[in-house]
């Protein structure tokens, strides 16, 4: 087990505010890959000889990249360069691929709204939030795909073929304890769970389109700040829900 003090007497804890500066300079996701789930990791000094939690000289690595550092695989020096030019600001977005079980006993869960077997479960404003298709190859599988924006109107998750990405435009993308988490500077508008493989848990989402507000979470789904549902079950249905 690593120890959780240095030589330097420095905690292994990074303070939040510390830990925001460095997703931000990382993009949000391994600089290596691009991959959304990481690890702070020290690489210039390494944290047995810092004194300090230098957002300078940390980093995010996904754990094959950790793990490709640890065993030799991968040089300190292409860190440093991968570190000045993160793979997600290259590319415009962090990525991870679901845990979902593909078949059509996926549950999806937005709020207090519950869908099951509904290959469209949300348009808002006439565009499609989620989206249930069968591949091309006619397996039995499933692909699910959908477009969230923020609280502005702005793309800030796209789901294609049962994989996320997330625009490092964001204010900040927080990955930890199963949940996908995306922020503004004053709160979270998306918080997505995926800890269970037949369900897809988005807790909280919040946008803005035109002149419209939705809001949907555990207490219901609001328009313009106002609660038009406070629970809604969706079954065995092409559409679950239109709104607007």
């Amino acid at each position: 087990m690593k120890p959780n003090i240095n030589k330097h007497g420095l905690s292994r804890y990074i303070p939040e505010d510390i830990k925001r500066e460095i997703r931000k300079k990382s993009g949000f996701g391994c600089v290596i890959c691009g991959k959304g789930i990481y690890e702070y990791d020290h690489i210039n000094p390494e944290f047995n000889d810092a004194k300090t939690h230098d957002p300078n000289g940390i980093t995010l690595l996904c754990g094959q990249c950790h793990s490709k550092k640890t065993r030799k695989f991968l040089s300190r020096e292409t860190i440093l360069e991968m570190m000045a030019n993160p793979v997600p600001f290259v590319t415009g977005f962090v990525n991870e691929s679901m845990d979902i079980k593909l078949d059509e006993n996926l549950i999806i869960k937005i709020g207090a709204a519950i869908f099951t077997n509904c290959p469209i479960p949300i348009v808002f404003k006439g565009k499609e939030v989620l989206k249930i298709s069968k591949p091309s190859d006619g397996s039995t599988n499933i692909l699910l795909s959908g477009i969230f924006f923020d609280s502005i109107g702005n793309k800030s998750l796209i789901i294609e073929n049962n994989e996320w990405k997330a625009n490092t435009e964001n204010w900040d993308i927080i990955t930890k304890g199963g949940e996908l988490i995306i922020k503004n500077e004053f709160e979270p508008f998306l918080i997505m769970e995926n800890d269970k493989r037949n369900i897809l848990n988005i807790k909280f989402f919040k946008t803005e389109i035109g002149n419209m507000k939705f809001v949907m979470s555990d207490q219901g789904i609001f328009i313009n700040n106002s609660r038009i549902i406070k629970e809604f079950i969706a079954e065995n249905c092409q559409i679950g829900m239109m709104i607007g």
